[in-house]
C-alpha cells in the first residue's frame, strides 16, 4: 500500500467508526487534552500519509482537530479496524 491508499483507507475507517485507540494513544490524548472526536476529525481532514518509523504504521498529516488546530496522527491497520497508536 502506498501513502494515498493508506490515507483513503484511514478516512474510510474513521468515517465508519472502525477506530480503536491504544493505551499509549489514550495517554497522549489525555496529556494534550484531545478527545477521540478530535483525532477522528484530524484523520478525516488529513491531506497526506507517509510511512511511520515502524513497519505497518502511517503518519497522517495536514489534518486538524475540531478547533482547527493541526494534529498529526500515527495509525496502523489491523484487519478492517484503524488503530490509533499515537499522535
Amino acid at each position: 500500500m502506498d501513502g494515498r491508499g493508506a490515507l483513503e483507507l484511514a478516512k474510510e475507517c474513521a468515517a465508519a467508526g472502525l477506530v480503536r485507540f491504544t493505551l499509549h494513544a489514550r495517554e497522549r490524548m489525555d496529556e494534550r487534552g484531545a478527545l477521540p472526536r478530535d483525532v477522528v476529525n484530524a484523520i478525516c481532514t488529513a491531506k497526506r500519509a507517509g510511512q511511520g518509523n515502524q513497519e505497518g504504521r502511517w503518519v497522517l498529516r495536514g489534518g486538524v482537530d475540531e478547533e482547527g488546530e493541526d494534529l498529526a496522527v500515527v495509525v496502523a491497520f489491523e484487519g478492517d479496524v484503524l488503530v490509533i497508536t499515537l499522535f
